[in-house]
């Protein structure tokens, strides 16, 4: 006998009713990558593994025939963005040397491929040549890390992007040849017509669609939605186009997406429009119907499908070493220029999957093959982000600091207001870090998270707004107030910092976060996550006037920061506006940094340096292998008592997570400082490229691999001299 409930909902797994089913893929594609954030582990693996869970060989709950249509649209949309961000004016920069690597990074890998298939694995031809391409293709997972610490120029990094076109670009031109001869199109009739439609294509793609787009977007009646839909009817209209002409539709949709890639500016409106539909909707849904073809009980039936995920991982990596080692001697670059070529071209994401899913489709590589695939992708990925991190930060600290962009940069800052206690404090530090001489503006801030104009939380916000415009007023500084409806209060602030410019954003702290915080992360983990501006965090509601001076707590390399010189710009101005003595609490290493910024005229630092005492130095806080809260005691048992007793303003520098002088240590120690009245300051970081976003996994390394890598840095620190130029007293900036 059914009871209502069995009438009213069908539980039947798999779920049959399609809402159902639509509701669960959508709580996983929300959860999933919250879930692993957290366990920082990459978001791609999280989406796959996820699909093996709903999967026939999982628990069974989503038949895949239900998000057919959104996981075909997820593939395309993969390799239209591929297309899309491409970075090409990079490419252009070091032409020669991107074309020189680009083949080598795809004949190496696909060589050894070819051998490993054919002798090891017993692979048949034809399926030998696509698993070979598919270990030429590489995704720049690990650019993130390079750009925060000031490298996205680099010449390494123009390079490995130069490649990363050539190399998938060739791998895109021999899939149809591929798949062609899989159905048996040996005719030279046949590959004479194959050329001719693909000859045709091309022309209509490269040569129609942009004058097309351009047309349309100069007309005065296209709203943001219509643009969209253009841009998106252009992507499936490739494809089918590719059908058409013989090849698969991700040519097509690559092919859109280079045929765009001129007209549609990165940090455009219909750019931002273009990465959301994907990254939320349609990447995810094919990344999940992926992950239900895997079925994982296979690697542990026999020693065969673990033998062919481990060749395959092991090829891969190998293969990109090589290539990787070859254009370093060919091109002279040093051993940790040559490794950082390979952590930025070893990683193989969504590129990869595509590739071989092809493959699977048409029945050219089995089971076995995709599932190592899906290990491949752990695999490199994470070697990939380990590689970059570590040779990233030796080379960051070799590089000499330029200050042309921070000069050029409006002193423009937004102050962030909610609590009437410390919206006035906050608003004289803001004017206190700006100097009125120089162009910028003031933006007063107030984010409210309830719709109702008529809400006390609104009537509450215009009035600290109004108060703070008062104060201005007195002050003589123009304030611009701003009232923001948002439901989250970070994106709220970071949104608007970016549409106003500003360079600087300066907010209260939380004391006591709610349980949800602690675990998804609070406002300020929001924030310093989202932006790139520098962050200035006020402790307390206190007057800076009632202050004797500054002491300034400044971290191991932190002078080797992107952001160093405009942290100095702002307690330059802070300083001048406190008035009184201004002392540096430093080591002997970034002393002598220092000091060479101010011998070549780069930049002039007022105040008096000064050292822990030798108790106190005795925890080894210069280097990153100090033990848990060691930090947060030297700072609480030495640091703060010194400022309470000669009448100091505490101004702790804090550097962000991925950057040249970050320490886990830091991302905790707020917590640690107790109530306390002070200043926490957060360098600025480059502002990452929108580079192949989906795979931006620059924490996706696991806690235990992390305190891997820092008992291999203190290996590397005990072993000095294979870099004298860094790790002498005399350093070269």
């Amino acid at each position: 006998m059914k009871g209502p409930w069995n009438e009213w909902f069908d539980l039947t797994l798999p779920l049959q009713n399609t809402v159902a089913a639509f509701t669960v893929v959508l709580a996983i594609m929300l959860l999933a990558p919250l879930l692993f954030n957290r366990l920082r582990m990459p978001g791609i693996v999280g989406l796959i593994l996820a699909g093996v869970a709903l999967g026939p060989y999982g628990f069974n709950i989503i038949d895949s025939q239900q998000i057919t249509l959104f996981s075909q649209a997820g593939l395309l949309y993969i390799m239209f963005l591929a297309g899309l961000e491409l970075n090409l004016q990079e490419f252009r920069k070091r032409q020669t040397q991107s074309i020189i690597f680009g083949l080598l990074t795809f004949a190496v890998p696909f060589s050894l491929g070819m051998i490993v298939c054919t002798s090891l694995l017993g692979f048949d031809h034809l399926s030998s040549v696509l698993i070979s391409s598919m270990f030429s293709t590489h995704t720049l997972v690990a650019y993130p890390l390079v750009s925060r610490m000031g490298l996205s120029r680099y010449e390494i990094v123009t390079v490995a992007v130069g490649g990363t076109i050539i190399t998938d670009t060739l791998v895109l031109l021999m899939l149809p040849i591929i798949t062609n001869m899989q159905s048996g199109g040996n005719d030279p009739l046949f590959w004479g017509g194959l050329f001719l439609r693909l000859l045709f294509f091309g022309v209509v793609v490269f040569r129609g669609i942009p004058p097309l787009v351009k047309w349309f977007l100069r007309k005065s009646d296209v709203g943001p939605y219509t643009s969209y839909l253009l841009v998106l009817t252009l992507v499936f209209a490739g494809s089918l186009g590719a059908i058409w002409a013989g090849v698969e539709g991700i040519i097509g949709a690559f092919f859109t997406g280079l045929a765009l890639n001129r007209l549609i500016p990165h940090g455009s409106p219909l750019m931002q429009r273009i990465d959301f539909a994907g990254n939320a909707l349609f990447i995810p849904f094919f990344l999940i119907s992926v992950g239900m073809l895997v079925d994982i009980k296979v690697l542990f039936q026999g020693p065969q499908a673990l033998w062919i995920a481990m060749v395959l991982s092991s090829a891969a990596l190998i293969g990109k070493w090589l290539a990787s080692r070859l254009s370093g001697l060919l091109f002279r670059y040093t051993p940790y220029q040559r490794r950082l070529l390979f952590g930025l071209s070893t990683a193989h994401a969504a590129a990869t999957v595509a590739v071989i899913l092809i493959g699977y489709q048409i029945d050219l590589v089995n089971l076995d093959v995709l599932n190592g695939t899906i290990i491949l992708v752990f695999v490199t990925c994470i070697v990939s982000s380990f590689v970059v991190e570590r040779n990233a930060r030796i080379i960051a600290q070799q590089v000499k600091p330029s200050s042309d962009s921070e000069q050029e940069m409006d002193e423009n800052i937004m102050v962030a207001l909610s609590n009437p206690a410390t919206a006035l404090p906050l608003l004289e530090l803001a004017m206190a870090c700006q100097n009125p001489e120089l162009p910028g503006n003031l933006y007063a801030i107030s984010i409210v998270t309830d719709n109702d104009p008529d809400a006390s939380s609104t009537r509450r916000a215009r009035q600290i707004l109004q108060d703070a415009d008062r104060m201005a007023e007195t002050k003589g500084r123009n304030l611009e107030k701003i009232l923001r409806y948002d439901l989250n209060i970070a994106s709220g602030i970071v949104y608007a910092a970016r549409e106003k410019e500003s360079r600087e954003i300066i907010l209260g702290w939380n004391p006591d976060p709610q349980f949800l915080e602690r675990f998804w992360g609070g406002v300020l983990p929001s924030i310093l996550k989202q932006s790139s501006q520098q962050v200035f965090i006020l402790r307390g509601a206190v007057d800076i006037k009632d202050f004797k001076g500054l002491s300034i707590w400044v971290p191991t390399h932190l002078p080797l920061e992107p952001g160093f010189l405009l942290s100095l710009k702002s307690i330059q101005h802070l300083h001048r506006s406190m008035g009184g003595s201004l002392d540096w609490f430093l080591d002997e290493r970034e002393e002598a940094m220092l000091r060479r910024l101010q011998a070549e005229g780069i930049t002039q630092i007022p105040g008096n340096f000064r050292r822990l005492t030798p108790q106190d130095a005795s925890t080894d806080l210069s280097h990153e292998n100090s033990n848990p809260l060691n930090l947060s005691k030297v700072i609480r048992k030495s640091f703060l008592p010194y400022c309470t007793s000669v009448g100091h303003l505490p101004l702790l520098i804090c550097p962000r997570d991925g950057s040249i002088s970050y320490h886990p240590e830091y991302a905790e120690l707020p917590n640690h400082l107790g109530a306390t009245a002070l200043l926490i300051l957060y360098p600025s970081i480059p502002s990452t490229e929108p580079l192949q976003r989906l795979n931006n996994i620059e924490n996706a390394l696991p806690e235990a691999l992390r305190r891997q890598m820092e008992r291999l840095q203190d290996a590397a620190d005990a072993l000095k001299e294979w870099i004298p130029d860094v790790y002498n007293k005399k350093y070269i900036i």
